[in-house]
């Protein structure tokens, strides 16, 4: 082995040790989740033009407890939907990441996507690849033009690309643009001008709430025009919006509706959504009683917000508490190949031979995670500490779903859109 192989061997294992397995650590140890992979691989079919029936629900929602191995299962099915030829984008839901904010999540998914072909971000490295002279391209102008409701943005976008043809700076405002970044009416209609197209009229500029759903809804498009097969969100630790406020987590299971339900105007084609949550949420719905105080509250959110009725939150509630996919519990044998296959990772990252641990597989409270850690905090104990015994204990985690404040300032108009149409009003 190289001093390559040997550093990529100990990442692996660092990986792991931390509880979020890289590429190699994944592709290593496998993934024994037989039902979720074979559905999995006939969405993935769906979604991409094919003809196979998937039932009610367009997304896939995993389930399972903490440490169960969901962020592996993620991990695998990603690098599945890669080598067929989908982009993927591999997500946590967090402080950072709210489910509840189309805006920041859409802009997290355009920041992790990975191509099947090529390094880079993902979107900003698809939008190199537009053909302005393609038919494919010429399709995307029409959707955006004759789109009703859409930001006027994207259409003048399309038609300064085609035009500006060696403005690679302006090409590349435009495509960060459509990857998540701003961009003013001003200076579109300034470079309209200057390439002979100029805008009359006031360009619609949408709500940073509406933007990021129309964003998913356009990048999904732009995929599929430069030649991938789709595009698959990858959303991990969703049982984070257990705590969130009460207006937080109606919107968060109005996304999920969303991203479940077949024929919703999450209008996004190609694009596979696999969640993955704990097996417990339902406690969470039971206990916070969202069942009986979330109508009525989506109903009032309605008069106040003008929301719209199709992004009722009972649809996002319903798969949650219908369309799981329990993540099947590791064998005995399985547990035994496993820890085979991690021994022969730890010798090949440190050239130390790994004796035989005492298995924990037999334990039905241990999760695949505590076993990892178990093995490789002993290994490193006796690696490091020749001689000492070592006597590694594990405590089950209970994660607390007491309400947390995260809400986004009120929403506005994108404030660079108004300057720019009071401008063009003087």
């Amino acid at each position: 082995m190289t001093a390559s192989d040997y550093l990529e061997s100990a990442r692996a294992v660092e990986s792991l040790r931390t509880g979020v397995p890289n590429t190699m650590a994944v592709s290593l140890l496998g993934c024994d989740q037989p039902k979720i992979t074979k559905n999995f691989e006939s969405l993935l079919h769906d979604v991409s033009g094919g003809t196979t029936v998937v039932g009610e629900h367009a997304g896939m929602l995993i389930k399972g407890g903490f440490g169960s191995g969901k962020s592996h299962t993620l991990a695998f099915l990603s690098d599945i939907a890669l080598r067929s030829g989908y982009v993927t984008s591999r997500i946590s839901i967090n402080k950072e990441t709210p489910l509840s904010d189309p805006d920041k999540l859409f802009r997290v998914l355009s920041d992790s996507a990975v191509l099947p072909d090529r390094a880079g971000i993902g979107l900003f490295e698809a939008g190199q690849r537009l053909v302005a002279d393609s038919k494919a391209y010429r399709d995307l102008e029409n959707w955006t033009n004759n789109r009703d409701g859409l930001d006027g943005r994207f259409a003048a976008c399309l038609k300064l690309f085609r035009l500006a043809r060696r403005d690679y700076e302006a090409r590349d405002q435009i495509i960060r643009f459509w990857s998540g970044d701003q961009v003013g009416v001003h200076w579109l209609r300034g470079r309209l001008k200057e390439v002979g197209a100029p805008v009359t009229g006031i360009l619609r500029t949408a709500i940073l709430r509406e933007l990021g759903r129309q964003r998913a809804q356009f990048a999904s498009r732009l995929l599929r025009t430069v030649g991938y097969r789709g595009w698959v969100w990858l959303v991990d630790e969703v049982e984070l919006i257990g705590s969130y406020s009460l207006l937080q987590r109606m919107r968060s299971y109005s996304e999920i509706g969303r991203m479940m339900k077949q024929n919703s105007d999450l209008d996004c084609p190609g694009v596979l959504s696999v969640l993955a949550i704990t097996d417990d949420f339902e406690s969470v719905i039971q206990g916070k009683q969202d069942l009986t105080t979330m109508p009525s509250y989506f109903a009032e959110q309605c008069q106040m917000r003008s929301a719209n009725p199709e992004h009722n939150p009972k649809i996002g509630i319903n798969a949650i508490q219908t369309a799981g996919v329990l993540l099947d519990k590791l064998r005995t044998n399985e547990a035994d190949e496993l820890h085979k296959k991690l021994r022969d990772l730890y010798r090949a990252a440190y050239k130390w031979d790994p004796p035989k641990t005492v298995s924990t597989a037999r334990m039905s409270s241990t999760t695949v995670r505590q076993m990892i850690k178990h093995w490789i905090t002993t290994w490193d104990l006796q690696r490091l500490l020749p001689g000492v015994k070592a006597n590694v204990e594990t405590q089950a985690f209970d994660y607390n779903y007491t309400d947390q404040e995260l809400e986004s300032p009120p929403e506005k108009p994108n404030e660079e859109g108004v300057i720019d149409e009071i401008m063009n009003m003087i």
